[in-house]
């Protein structure tokens, strides 16, 4: 599936495509068990990734998932004695409806949205703290998944180690 028309002359997110739009990304993003996706934090605090080849960008994470992407990442600082700088802060993310061994954290399914329900909340695991999950994350899961495995790499370490 390609970009569509507004996709591809302007880089706006989800939200802000014509409603045929979204329905024809939403009905070509291929449903996969894993996705890995450059998660990169905006001068306002959130969490957004981009997918241009499907047209989607600045997708914002947020309804306490931006909380917890900021825990994850201060806590990779703390446990690798690594200066952090939250405001120059990327994340490669490995999310997947099936287990990784040793994964970062498990976000479980909580409920849907009562006013969203193509919307869900989680529990991460490790931080406890609750996530919302916008229907673009589960538009690219087979089914609204009961777990999630996160697997995260901040971008500083990547560079250490390459």
């Amino acid at each position: 599936m390609t970009a569509t028309l507004t996709a591809l002359t302007q880089p706006v997110t989800f939200w802000e495509l014509p409603e045929v739009e979204q329905e024809t990304i939403a009905n070509g993003l291929p449903k996969q068990d894993t996705w890995v996706l450059n998660v990169i934090r905006n001068d306002e605090g959130y969490w957004y990734f981009d997918l241009p080849e499907y047209g989607i960008y600045n997708e914002l994470l947020v309804g306490g998932t931006q909380l917890a992407l900021d825990w994850h990442y201060l806590d990779w600082a703390l446990q690798n004695s690594f200066p952090c700088d939250l405001d120059a802060a990327e994340i490669e993310m490995v999310v997947s409806s099936k287990p990784i061994e040793d994964c970062t954290t498990v976000l479980t399914f909580l409920q849907k949205d009562i006013e969203d329900p193509n919307a869900s909340y989680y529990l991460d695991t490790r931080s406890n703290l609750e996530c919302w999950l916008c229907p673009m994350l589960l538009y690219m899961f087979k089914d609204i998944p009961e777990t999630l495995y996160l697997d995260l790499y901040p971008e500083t370490w990547l560079d250490e180690i390459n």
